[in-house]
């Protein structure tokens, strides 16, 4: 007999925070690039001669190209995965600080900045200098900044989502900007997944796809920051999320779960954006769960999944996800799903 369905408890913020300004950086290009790449299923990842499986033949990856190391005095073609971090960072700052930095440096005191970084910069000390080397290289140079420390493993967004909404993290901060950016093709890094059989390629199929990206928010209040001077911002709904494997009761729950908490009805939703990759069973799930729940959306045509065409965008997935749900609610509510980490996790995002 099957165990009853666990259902994820709907949260109920007691802060309806705004995104004011959001970004990502994809092998598809920036956020609209990345949104139309995703409709029209256009592959990016290619073979790539710098990354070669133990026989020798090249591996798929998705690469952010053109990106701007010599801004931070790297060699334009390096796979040291700090160095191309810090360049997408500082491309997601200064695309954050074109959109809002004007009423952001309004507030007083220091903007208070979460980083989910990667595993492999670990430690507050080695977090704390490839950021500020972003920093300093973006149009935020010249403003304070407190840096949120993630800790390895823990740099979940939604996690640190539901805390801002409940009062937890930064309750009196008007503004609050996420980023995240990370890389994946070091060949050096990626020598014991090559060896193992963990990367695509034909004899394995169910392989990832190494590839870069990176995305990020500003975060604000309306209790602590006039509402009307904040254009074009989009109301962020109340996260839903489901420890364990994402199944597809899994996903179906915390789908659910996040629309009733936005206030929203099934029909309202015009979008779906999950961070299902190029393996068939990983969007299985997802489809399943939208025939139940939204089944007056087309999978295909209503379904963004970036990373089946793009590859993996490591630590930097969540964000870059939702920074596409905001971009497709400028009309109607969308939809953000994240099923890796661990975790299943959903929020609606809704016009303002």
């Amino acid at each position: 007999m099957p165990s009853p369905e666990v259902a994820p408890a709907l949260p109920v913020p007691l802060v309806r925070l705004r995104i004011g300004a959001w970004s990502a950086l994809t092998p598809h290009g920036a956020v609209t690039e990345t949104a139309e790449g995703s409709k029209a299923r256009k592959q990016v990842f290619k073979p790539d001669k710098a990354i070669l499986h133990p026989s020798g033949y090249p591996a798929h990856a998705g690469i952010v190209d053109p990106l701007d190391l010599a801004a931070t005095g790297h060699a334009a073609g390096t796979r040291l995965r700090a160095p191309r971090v810090m360049a997408m960072l500082a491309a997601i700052l200064d695309d954050l600080h074109a959109q809002q930095g004007s009423l952001v440096r309004r507030e007083d005191g220091p903007v208070s900045v979460y980083w989910l970084a990667p595993d492999a910069i670990s430690g507050d000390e080695a977090q704390g200098a490839v950021f500020a080397r972003a920093w300093q290289q973006s149009a935020w140079r010249d403003i304070a900044y407190v840096l949120q420390a993630m800790r390895a493993g823990e740099a979940h967004l939604f996690s640190v989502l539901s805390s801002l909404q409940s009062g937890i993290g930064q309750p009196g901060v008007a503004c609050t900007i996420i980023v995240g950016a990370d890389s994946l093709l070091d060949p050096e890094e990626l020598a014991p997944a090559l060896a193992l059989g963990q990367v695509f390629s034909n004899s394995a199929p169910q392989g990832y796809i190494p590839a870069e990206g990176a995305g990020g928010i500003v975060l604000w209040n309306p209790d602590r920051a006039p509402e009307q001077v904040w254009a074009n911002a989009a109301i962020l709904g109340p996260v839903s999320i489901m420890q364990g494997a994402a199944t597809h009761a899994a996903v179906r729950s915390v789908m659910s779960a996040a629309i009733t908490a936005s206030g929203m009805d099934a029909a309202d939703i015009a979008h779906v954006v999950s961070d299902a990759d190029h393996r068939p069973h990983a969007s299985m799930a997802v489809v399943a769960a939208m025939q139940q729940v939204l089944a007056g959306l087309d999978p295909l045509e209503q379904r963004l999944s970036p990373m089946e065409s793009a590859g993996s965008f490591g630590i930097a997935a969540d964000l870059v996800h939702l920074a596409l749900a905001v971009e497709l609610a400028s009309e109607k509510p969308a939809l953000a799903l994240g099923t890796t980490g661990g975790q299943c996790a959903g929020v609606v995002v809704m016009p303002a």
